[in-house]
């Protein structure tokens, strides 16, 4: 669990210092078509911002800010931590890329307390424990938010589909 977390660390690290993931031409299965049924407002905010989120399910993806960054860096030899970086980087590469062919909107925070509110207007909060340097929910606007396991994307987003029918 401590390796995951580092892993997570520095996967973060190394989005700061590029945002580009690989564009895989293979059509993928999509898992949830948007359609007029399944449109809610979703709104997220954070302390610094508000943000309204108009397609469900949506994913709310947390990454730490620069200085949370140089905290776990201090705590790890400098090479242990650019393995884990890049290793984490890839992880978020490959949930993004497939949130993205799932039409699935996402949201991204730096803050580690995120408030939603969903169709039931009843405000839910996410705090997003201090050792973790990236974590992604999935919200559907009606249920608690469910968080995923960067690893395990695919898994974990079968899975809140077919508990938000």
């Amino acid at each position: 669990m401590k390796y995951h977390k580092l892993l997570i660390a520095g996967l973060l690290s190394i989005s700061l210092a590029c945002q580009q993931a690989t564009e895989n031409k293979q059509e993928k299965k999509v898992l949830h078509k948007e359609s007029a049924a399944t449109r809610r407002k979703v709104s997220v905010k954070t302390e610094t911002r508000a943000e309204s989120v108009s397609t469900f399910p949506c994913a709310i993806l947390y990454e730490a800010d620069p200085t949370k960054i140089k905290a776990f860096k201090a705590k790890m030899n400098e090479e242990d931590f650019y393995t884990v970086a890049d290793d984490s980087m890839w992880y978020l590469a490959q949930a993004r890329e497939f949130l993205e062919k799932q039409n699935v909107e996402i949201v991204d925070t730096k803050e580690s307390k995120i408030l939603l509110t969903g169709k039931n207007h009843k405000p839910v909060q996410i705090d997003v424990p201090i050792d973790q340097c990236a974590a992604l929910y999935f919200y559907d606007g009606i249920n608690p938010p469910v968080e995923a396991d960067l690893t395990m994307v695919d898994e974990d987003y079968k899975k809140f589909i077919q508990q938000a029918r």
